[in-house]
């Protein structure tokens, strides 16, 4: 049959402007063993709360997703700096997007496999010319062979702008850069709660690089301000 059952957040209090944490992870293990999915999605970062999932809540998902025999996909798209270790964590899927945390030009998916998430794209078949991961697998694999294949044509030129802000990055020092972001959001997250517009976010679940904030001004609401 199919279908999708989704472990929502939700809000610890009352009151209207109480922050949110992720489902308890201890209910989404349970849910996976019981429904016993394909596939377990769940973004590192979740733009409209700033809620960031931990090593601790990856590493028990994807152990749970693996007893089941199931693929463990996270988007990191809004995860800025907030660098996600695959082996650690089990991930099997990881997708990002060049215009976050490497400032680069948006231009392409990053798609990063596991061992087992490779060879299980090679038991898929897609319907889709532009979502064919399997296909671009073997573009990709190719030309690290030296050999050539066309499929469509690339965005060459914001591709090299990719690379190079990459480069830059390692070369300026990934846990430099965490921990630079990881100052900046503490530090915004400090005004605006010291302004009277608390986190969406609970204490612990607070993402550095996506800070949502509750209002009541009307002003702030509909953008006049």
């Amino acid at each position: 049959g199919g279908g999708a059952i989704v472990c929502k957040a939700r809000q610890q209090g009352d009151g209207p402007q109480a922050p949110w944490a992720p489902c308890p992870a201890d209910e989404v293990v349970a849910a996976i063993r019981a429904e016993q999915p394909k596939v377990v999605f769940a973004p590192h970062v979740e733009t409209a709360s700033g809620i960031i999932l931990s090593d601790d809540y990856l590493r028990a998902i994807s152990a749970a997703a693996h007893e089941v025999g199931a693929l463990f996909v996270l988007d990191c798209v809004a995860s800025g700096a907030m660098w996600v270790d695959m082996q650690a964590t089990g991930v099997d899927v990881l997708i990002s997007a060049p215009q976050k945390g490497w400032s680069g030009s948006p231009c392409c998916a990053m798609v990063m496999l596991s061992e087992r998430a490779r060879q299980a794209i090679e038991g898929t078949t897609s319907s889709s010319f532009s979502c064919d991961l399997k296909k671009w697998m073997q573009i990709a694999e190719g030309y690290e062979k030296g050999q050539h294949a066309y499929h469509t044509t690339m965005p060459t030129d914001a591709l090299v702008r990719l690379r190079d802000v990459m480069l830059e990055t390692r070369e300026y020092g990934f846990e430099k850069v965490r921990q630079e972001q990881m100052q900046l959001g503490a530090q915004v997250r400090a005004l605006l709660e010291s302004r009277g517009f608390p986190s969406v976010a609970a204490e612990g679940w607070k993402a550095p690089g996506v800070v949502v904030s509750y209002t009541t001004d009307p002003g702030i609401q509909n953008a006049s301000k």
